[in-house]
């Protein structure tokens, strides 16, 4: 588990699992998310890792009210990586970046996609949470929580050589 609040690095650490899961033998499914800034706004997208497709996920909303939600999501892209996700194993690696406040307190989302994903099979599952959210992962995801290992992004996540060792760890 990645957890980390925005602009911690979730979604680079996610990113170099990907980069280094080939070189080491090991094939990688699951879904990556990013920001881009338009014209239009603010976007966020999402890609399928193994075919590399992508689809719109959302939208910031123009006008932002306190206790309103910051994105429009989009109802094709929720359905779209929840249906990646659903067809994601068997993997070696499985990258789920990033399971929110949709799937672990509104019960919606990729949440069914997350669940069977995350029932596998799969060596190695590579999960981005914000901080908040962690506990309510670890309920979602119950018996997988004891081999559960919380990774902090930060300057530490730019040093390769932890990171190395797990997928090390995955490939044999």
């Amino acid at each position: 588990m990645v957890a980390g609040p925005s602009g911690s690095g979730k979604t680079t650490t996610c990113g170099r699992v990907v980069s280094a899961s080939p070189q080491r033998g090991l094939s990688v499914s699951g879904l990556v998310t990013w920001v881009e800034r338009t014209d239009g706004g603010v976007e966020r997208w999402v890609q399928d890792l193994r075919s590399s497709q992508r689809r719109l996920l959302a939208r910031e909303a123009e006008t932002q009210r306190m206790g309103s939600p910051r994105w429009r999501f989009s109802s094709e892209g929720l359905l779209w990586g929840d249906q990646i996700l659903a067809a994601a194993c068997p993997t070696d690696v499985l990258v789920i970046d990033e399971v929110g406040p949709l799937e672990l307190l509104h019960g919606s989302g990729w949440r069914r996609g997350v669940l069977l994903a995350l029932a596998g099979p799969f060596r190695l599952a590579v999960v981005a949470v914000r901080p908040p959210l962690v506990s309510h992962l670890l309920e979602l995801v119950g018996p997988l929580a004891s081999e559960a290992v919380l990774v902090t992004p930060g300057r530490e996540s730019r040093d390769t050589s932890a990171l190395d060792c797990v997928l090390a760890e995955a490939a044999s």
